[in-house]
């Protein structure tokens, strides 16, 4: 085995135990999670989804807005996004009954006491001035912590502190939003203190066969969390390791083991180059003469490429095409394109100088 395929099986060895891994911990954790209707820890609510049924009750577990078949709803914590919001107040408003034990909801009236906190510091809680006729059986209840919420006009209140009220229920076209001002009371590990599984049965089954929705959440897509914000944390990480293992492995794959070769590029040799070409040229053939007939022989290849009508070889048939074409000199051409001995090096120069010039005018059109 290669080290690809080995290193590509300890990547798939690692992405199968993270995923084990995470889903053995969803399914540990989903009987501990608070305020879930089917968690049996301290902060779950199945103590009371078995109460409710004991009295009766009829009970959905539902995620969204209830339908019209439900008559009590109860949101121990509000997650919901607009369009759910928006249902469930029409829900409310065609006669139903909402028991919201959250009080940062949109449902709840505006926090009382001091400073407009809500924070009520007592652990017990006496009726007091209660106006709710469905909780005049409680005279108290018992809470870890709760907020008291200022009564709306119109509204019934119970469980008064000052002025101010833990549960405060407030008309809503033909149905009623029941405000707690938290969920301890209806924790399984608070239920049975007080009068909490008094005033529990009280809101949510009031008669035998109420039907009761449990809301756990909002509705698929119809919630303010993103797609990662819905994936559990433990998934998350797994995801979020694969991920950097698989940069890792892509960087030790990635290696490069020396330096880049940087290829050098072609240049073309300027006009004003030519005559250093020469010069080397003449170095490696001592013959100005051979030189000559070089770069006669290259000008004339180019010149009969460009205006045609002559072969290369025929200085004088270049030479007439260009006199009837451009106007050129025709004994000048002939001279620059006609072999003939050269002496030194000053009239190889020259010659190169006076064939560069020629053949500017050839290829710019130019006289």
């Amino acid at each position: 085995m290669n080290g690809s395929r080995r290193g590509l099986l300890w990547v798939a060895l690692i992405a199968v135990v993270i995923i084990g891994l995470a889903v053995i911990g969803r399914s540990g954790k989903r009987s501990a999670e608070p305020l879930a209707p089917d968690s049996t820890s301290p902060s779950g609510l199945r103590g009371l989804v078995l109460l409710t049924e004991s009295f009766g009750a009829d009970v959905d577990i539902i995620d969204g807005a209830p339908g019209a078949d439900r008559t009590v709803a109860f949101m121990p914590a509000d997650n919901f996004g607009r369009t759910d919001t928006s249902a469930m107040s029409q829900w409310v408003r065609n006669g139903g009954i909402l028991v919201v034990a959250d009080p940062q909801s949109s449902f709840v009236p505006k926090l009382g006491g001091p400073l407009s906190t809500g924070v009520v510091s007592e652990s017990r809680i006496a009726a007091g001035d209660c106006t709710i006729r469905a909780l005049a059986n409680a005279s108290g209840i018992s809470v870890d912590d709760a907020f008291a919420f200022r009564s709306p006009a119109g509204a019934t209140r119970c469980f008064t502190v000052g002025s101010d009220a833990v549960i405060v229920a407030i008309p809503d076209g033909k149905g009623t939003i029941v405000a707690v001002g938290g969920s301890s009371m209806f924790q399984n590990s608070n239920l049975d203190e007080a009068d909490n599984s008094v005033v529990a049965v009280s809101l949510l089954a009031p008669k035998q066969g109420t039907k009761v929705a449990f809301v756990r959440g909002p509705s698929l897509g119809a919630g303010d969390e993103t797609l990662w914000g819905l994936i559990r944390p433990g998934i998350r990480y797994g995801l979020l390791q694969i991920a950097i293992a698989f940069l890792l492995f892509a960087i030790w794959r990635g290696r490069r083991l020396g330096r880049p070769v940087l290829e050098i590029p072609r240049i073309e040799i300027e006009g004003s180059e030519l005559i250093t070409a020469v010069g080397h040229l003449l170095e490696r053939t001592n013959s100005p003469t051979y030189a000559a007939a070089v770069l006669r022989a290259d000008t004339r290849r180019e010149i009969a490429r460009r205006v045609g009508g002559a072969h290369a070889d025929d200085a004088e048939g270049l030479a007439v095409v260009l006199d009837a074409r451009m106007g050129a000199n025709r004994d000048r051409v002939r001279a620059l394109l006609i072999d003939t001995p050269v002496r030194d090096e000053d009239e190889l120069v020259a010659l190169a100088q006076q064939l560069y010039s020629l053949r500017e005018e050839v290829l710019s059109g130019k006289r």
